[in-house]
């Protein structure tokens, strides 16, 4: 399979690295700096999955460049708050047969993706693993909770053409496994990133240290609580009935896991940059309104990221 990386940041940069290293066809696709780095110096990724370095890997930052190719797997990777601008791209780049994957945080990008381009080329996906670039060019994974999961939307591809695509990361090493039901473990990551990251983009905190804290978990609980009235709402199912079995969860199994992890919330504040927090914290928010629910923990921790970002940005 010929793959893009729509998107090749810290997560793009992970997946193309290791695809092409699988011996895969590969494009990243890119801001110009990144990408002229990569294509002077090659694209390195180490860390918890192994090191590997692709000394000449094509990389582009204008579409023009790449729109009459044929991609048989697009791995769209941009910030949430991204896609709207990118969807003419991808309109561009989609022939027939083509897959789309969303890799991408929070709620709302697939629904964008589906509206552009078409139902039959989306792939939702959920992937739970921290990156960092400590240069341009240099992608190191430090953490990962769980495999990544891909599975069609409602009119979308084939359960087998997306395990196919499944098989194919796996044995690049990128763990991926298939679900039909991928949306529960997107609403899954909803809820333990908008109970984490802007508590972390606050304090300046690690994942642990928020879980060992009475007042952040204070915090956290009621993150929880209101992510579950929100799905009620939309009439979501999730993998658990009552918020006290995500809890449980939560802090006896996914804080352990990731407990030095500092969010990529507060990376992009300490960078200057603009913040995921409105599909995630946000996105939540904007459920209860259209219900004309208040869910008034994550409205404040919403208003208190984006003033940092007003503030620092």
């Amino acid at each position: 399979m010929k793959f893009l990386i729509y998107g090749a940041g810290t997560i793009g940069c992970f997946q193309g690295g290791f695809l092409a290293h699988a011996g895969h066809p590969v494009t990243l696709f890119g801001r110009r700096q990144r990408m002229a780095e990569i294509r002077g110096h090659g694209l390195r990724v180490d860390g918890i999955f192994g090191s590997v370095h692709i000394p000449d890997i094509p990389v582009s930052w204008e579409i023009s460049q790449i729109s009459e190719q044929a991609f048989d797997v697009i791995l769209f990777c941009v910030k949430a708050f991204d896609t709207e601008n990118s969807l003419e791209d991808l309109s561009r780049l989609v022939k027939p047969g083509t897959l789309v994957v969303s890799l991408q945080n929070g709620l709302g990008n697939v629904e964008q993706i589906v509206s552009r381009i078409g139902a039959e080329h989306t792939v939702a996906g959920r992937i739970i693993t921290g990156v960092f670039m400590p240069q341009p060019g240099h992608a190191r994974v430090t953490v990962t909770a769980d495999a990544t999961r891909i599975g069609p939307v409602a009119g979308g591809p084939s359960m087998e053409r997306v395990e196919e695509v499944a098989k194919i990361l796996s044995n690049a090493s990128l763990p991926t496994v298939a679900a039909p039901d991928v949306f529960k473990f997107i609403w899954a990551k909803v809820l333990y990133n908008s109970a984490l990251n802007p508590l972390s983009a606050i304090l300046g905190a690690t994942y642990g240290e928020l879980g060992e804290n009475p007042h952040t978990r204070r915090v956290m609980d009621a993150v929880i609580d209101e992510g579950f009235t929100a799905a009620s709402l939309e009439g979501v199912p999730l993998f658990w009935q009552h918020p006290d079995e995500y809890r449980k969860i939560f802090y006896e199994n996914e804080i352990p896991l990731t407990s030095a992890h500092r969010s990529s919330m507060l990376q992009s504040i300490e960078k200057g940059q603009r913040t995921e927090i409105d599909s995630l914290n946000g996105a939540l928010v904007a459920i209860g309104r259209r219900h004309s629910v208040d869910l008034p923990v994550n409205a404040t921790l919403t208003r208190i990221i984006k003033a940092k970002e007003s503030i620092l940005t």
